[in-house]
């Protein structure tokens, strides 16, 4: 652009007016700044786009395996229908799918994919001297795995077997070792934090090691004296962390499905440990209810063998009395007084074992109760369908699990004393308080019934006592061949009930223990889920555009030069009278050698560079506003600027030869103020 010429004159004040009026942006304006700029926006694109690439090109791949799994729904309609068969086999309510959910990350879970798996150590690197140096940085189930997958790998087939940790691996502080080979060829452990020797073997094939927390079999045929292996074992807060951070589980709605994803940068590494986490999570929920069923098979257990003994004895003794007296029956109404008698015994029997199941089972509870505050009475509920085993106690249970996990995960990044743990913590103690409420109800029935059963047990021991003293009137050898007969059937019913009972608790252990089926295991991952680089190349894309116009913004609005003949015109209320068009290259480098009238006069006559025709318009805009004035016969004309070398003189020489061309008498007076 050339030089504006601008009126000025006493009609108008632009400070008179206050505040300066900004110019509002069209959509064209807009257009013509991100097109002046397209330099910037374009180069802020590629840069963004570039780091995308390279991001997608330098992050190491994620790939994510699935495996799915199914709750399976307890159905004991059908079954045993009186008080103690339904404490005695009811031990477990069926589970809400969102507390199995839960389970399914709890630490006992996580801890047992951690020993199986032995991610607690990390296979670092391998150096023998002059051969190879090679780094793995891998867990040891996915170095061993790398061993297999390469058998051509020139790296050493050193193998660690037999991995073991020990009882207490929850107090590792993990360290770093190194196995070394001497030049005995035989391999020493070192710590490398302080690098001192902490066992050695003779040998270097089926080398064993035991540490306090680990033992470990190392297998390095054909060792090279000075080659070393280094591995790191973790502290198991760490690995069981992070562990759980890899771990993504969802279930769809309105179904009993548990789809577990684990992220790996290994693809082996996620389908195995996937497929270990399902397979950890089934055992584990196997073991707690098959736990609940021997807690109270074991009593069984034991009163059978008892009862077993005693049905034998018993048989024993009527066979040699029958033998030794010749006498094989008695009359009718005193075997209808041995089985009433036996009836009561074993009435009983079956009500003192129910008290004692009643008596463990609260002496229990009110262990737990004393020691946590609270105890799970969700087994207590008989098992009819889903929605009677919602009950209010097994939903504040869900609560407590969700408001204990949501505190783990806090803890992470929020110290004990934050607000929101201390408001977690509120909310745990409120939960807890409810579940005590529930379990004292609980503990006054417990006692309650056990109150009643003792009655009825007093009530039957009075009542036997009674039909025994009219036993005790009948000749001897009827009354002792009643008494053994008595005693067998009564042995023999008890064997019977205990018998019975038993098999309804195998078969409850059989059918409704193992409710968590796998129903897909994890596969091989073929592609990695991150970096998506198509969506991330775009997504630079995109941000690298958005960028590229907000640097073009801010470098239109924070930058001082005027663009535009209208910035000028509404900027400082003045009209633009003529843009002068720049001198060409040739007529510039004739006036650098010499200063002569004859070069303007050529630029007013050579109509190729517009430079007359802009003279004419300001000749014209200058005759109209000097028309307006009161002395139009003479008049003062100013050209001045801020600055130096802005072609004042250039436009008073044109000018004035413009005018001089057109018959007017001009007189022109170059001054320069700061230079007289």
């Amino acid at each position: 652009m050339g030089t504006p010429l601008l009126e000025s004159g006493n009609a108008y004040n632009p400070f008179s007016q206050g505040a300066r009026k900004e110019p509002a942006l069209t959509f064209n304006d807009l257009v013509q700044i991100i097109f002046r700029h397209k330099h910037v926006l374009i180069l802020t694109t590629i840069l963004f786009a570039a780091l995308a690439v390279a991001y997608t090109m330098l992050t190491s791949p994620v790939y994510e395996a699935s495996a799915t799994l199914k709750k399976e729904q307890n159905n004991t309609r059908g079954g045993p229908t009186d008080e103690f068969s339904r404490i005695m086999f009811a031990q477990q309510a069926v589970d809400q799918i969102e507390t199995e959910l839960l389970l399914l990350r709890s630490r006992e879970v996580l801890e047992r994919v951690v020993l199986e798996l032995d991610l607690l150590v990390t296979v670092g690197e391998i150096v023998v001297p002059g051969v190879i140096d090679h780094r793995f940085d891998m867990s040891l189930a996915e170095y061993l795995h790398e061993l297999d997958r390469h058998p051509e790998s020139g790296a050493p087939r050193i193998r660690i077997e037999e991995y073991t940790i020990k009882p207490g691996f929850r107090n590792i502080a993990g360290g770093v070792y190194a196995l070394r080979v001497n030049e005995r060829q035989q391999l020493e452990l070192y710590e490398t934090e302080v690098d001192s020797l902490i066992a050695s073997a003779p040998g270097a094939s089926e080398a064993s090691f035991s540490l306090p927390h680990f033992t470990m079999q190392i297998d390095w045929p054909n060792p090279t004296p000075g080659s070393e292996l280094t591995f790191s074992t973790g502290t198991p807060e760490n690995v069981v962390s992070d562990l759980g951070e890899r771990i993504e589980i969802e279930n769809p709605i309105n179904t009993t499905l548990m789809t577990v994803h684990v992220r790996s940068s290994s693809p082996f590494m996620a389908q195995l440990t996937a497929n270990t986490l399902a397979s950890s999570f089934q055992a584990s929920r196997f073991e707690h209810k098959r736990e609940a069923i021997r807690y109270s098979a074991k009593f069984i257990d034991d009163q059978l063998g008892e009862i077993t003994a005693s049905l034998r004895r018993s048989e024993d003794s009527l066979s040699l009395f029958r033998g030794r007296n010749r006498i094989t029956s008695v009359d009718e109404g005193t075997r209808e007084t041995i089985a009433f008698i036996g009836n009561l015994e074993a009435e009983k029997i079956r009500t003192e074992l129910e008290l004692s199941q009643y008596e463990s089972r609260h002496e229990t509870i009110k262990s737990q109760f004393s020691t946590n505050g609270y105890f799970d009475q969700t087994y207590l509920t008989p098992q009819t369908d889903q929605s009677s085993s919602y009950t209010p106690f097994s939903t504040l249970l869900d609560q407590l699990t969700r408001a204990e996990l949501e505190r783990l995960e806090l803890l992470q990044r929020r110290t004990a004393s934050h607000p929101d743990v201390i408001a977690i913590d509120e909310r745990i103690a409120e939960i807890r308080s409810n579940l005590a409420e529930f379990n004292q109800n609980t503990i006054t029935a417990y006692e309650v019934i056990m109150e009643s059963l003792k009655r009825k047990r007093d009530n039957l021991t009075r009542l036997i006592g009674t039909y025994n003293s009219r036993v005790a009137n009948i000749a001897s050898n009827e009354g002792q061949l009643m008494a053994l007969m008595r005693d067998r059937d009564l042995n023999e019913k008890m064997y019977l009930l205990l018998t019975d009972k038993r098999e309804e608790m195998r078969i409850a252990e059989l059918s409704n223990l193992q409710d968590i089926i796998i129903v897909e295991s994890a596969v091989l991952p073929i592609d990695p889920i991150l970096p998506r680089r198509t969506i991330t190349v775009l997504i630079g894309l995109v941000l690298g555009g958005l960028a590229g116009i907000t640097l073009v913004f801010l470098i239109e609005f924070q930058g001082k030069t005027i663009m535009s003949i209208r910035e000028v015109e509404e900027g400082l209320m003045l009209p633009v009278l003529a843009i002068m068009p720049t001198f060409p290259a040739e007529f510039r480098d004739r006036i650098r050698r010499g200063y002569h009238l004859r070069n303007h006069l050529d630029l007013l006559t050579d109509t190729r560079y517009g430079f007359k025709e802009s003279y004419r318009m300001l000749r014209t805009k200058l005759s109209f506003t000097l028309s307006t004035k009161r002395s139009p016969t003479k008049n003062n004309i100013l050209f001045t600027s801020c600055e130096e070398n802005t072609g004042k003189t250039t436009i008073v020489t044109n000018f004035s030869l413009l005018l001089a061309l057109a018959g007017k008498r001009v007189l022109v007076i170059a001054c320069d103020l700061k230079n007289p």
